[in-house]
């Protein structure tokens, strides 16, 4: 088993300063959304027909009452008990409607076995109707399922969930409102008080104007200037391409399966030393040496002043606030595993050394 040994130990106590972190322009579309334009999934149950035996087991009764009620309705009278299911699979059906999509538009789809068959390649989706999550049919999925080329390696390994480009057709329009009663409420992907009144502060300075207003920390609120109310399309382009110079929370990611540790500039460490084994490292604190030789000891006391210098000859010594990056740097010269840095990270936290977040998945 592998032992960890590390000695944490605080030399200055000092008190937090707090501050805003390096900033750094972004535009405004790829820090938000406008509200009302988004995305909507579909999803229906469907039937894969035209297998070669790879099909549902007698078992998937659902698939053989889909069966006999399809065919019921197409006006040939059977039971499920007649009906034979190596060549038909029951799936489930999924796609992704994108905003402003228009009647006649094509939907990707994504088919997954919800039986035991084997395989669905080959097969044939028959009409599919797909829905959104108000429960109404927004589009209808029908096409021929292939695996793709022969020999490729995911033929082996998945042949249960597979994809038809263009398999759906968009039925009805899902409706997108750019702006409700002349606002645009534009919405923070990481809500965060500075970064919305920045945003706020940027928008107004470029239409020159108080038009903006921060509501919380993850939503803005844009009146719509009269010249623009018949120009959405303009001003939300506008709108999109304001940049913003933002600011985050300090995190470090740890994954420890893989021992992968992930952190931004705007980490910050306190004064404290790290001792690793025989090898050391200090932030804001001087590299001296202090005590006083004495007569007695003789040859153990040469054999600790020799210790000592090797350490003094690996010691590295960062000034008080090092970012991150210049910690890790150290670290990994004088010889600390992931694993290692990350039991040190821990323990820099619990301390409260680390200005940041610990956030482990």
């Amino acid at each position: 088993m592998k032992k960890f040994h590390l000695i944490l130990l605080v030399l200055v106590s000092v008190v937090f300063i707090f501050g805003e972190f390096p900033l750094w322009g972004s535009r405004i579309k790829d820090i938000s959304n406008v509200k009302g334009v988004r995305e909507n999934q579909l999803v229906g149950f469907g039937l894969v027909v035209g297998l070669n035996g790879t099909g549902d087991s007698k078992g998937a009764l659902f698939t053989s009452k889909a069966i006999s009620f399809m065919l019921t309705k197409m006006g040939i009278t059977t039971s499920s008990k007649d009906v034979l299911l190596k060549n038909a699979a029951a799936v489930l059906v999924t796609g992704t409607l994108k905003p402003f999509a228009q009647i006649g538009d094509r939907v990707d789809l994504t088919l997954s076995s919800i039986g035991d068959a084997k395989s669905l390649g080959g097969g044939m989706l028959i009409k599919t109707p797909l829905l959104a999550s108000d429960q109404e049919v927004y589009a209808v999925g029908q096409g021929t399922v292939s695996l793709g080329g022969v020999g490729s390696k995911s033929l082996t390994e998945h042949k249960t969930v597979v994809r038809i480009p263009n398999g759906g057709i968009i039925e009805k329009d899902m409706s997108s409102q750019l702006a409700k009663n002349g606002l645009i409420e534009l919405t923070l992907h990481d809500p965060d008080f500075s970064t919305a009144y920045k945003v706020e502060k940027q928008i107004n300075l470029e239409l020159g104007g108080f038009f903006a207003q921060a509501q919380n920390s993850g939503s803005i609120h844009v009146t719509v200037p009269e010249y623009y109310k018949e120009r959405l399309v303009r001003f939300v382009s506008i709108l999109e391409n304001v940049e913003v110079e933002t600011s985050r929370k300090a995190v470090v990611v740890i994954n420890e399966r893989t021992g992968t540790i992930v952190m931004g500039s705007e980490v910050r460490i306190k004064t404290v030393a790290i001792s690793h084994g025989d090898l050391s490292l200090q932030v804001g604190v001087e590299n001296e040496q202090e005590g006083e030789e004495t007569e007695e000891g003789g040859e153990e006391e040469e054999k600790e002043g020799a210790k000592e210098e090797e350490i003094q000859k690996r010691l590295n010594v960062l000034q008080e606030g090092a970012d991150i990056g210049l910690v890790v740097k150290a670290l990994n010269t004088i010889g600390v595993t992931p694993q290692d840095l990350i039991i040190i990270l821990q323990t820099l936290k619990a301390q409260g050394s680390l200005e940041a977040e610990l956030r482990f998945i």
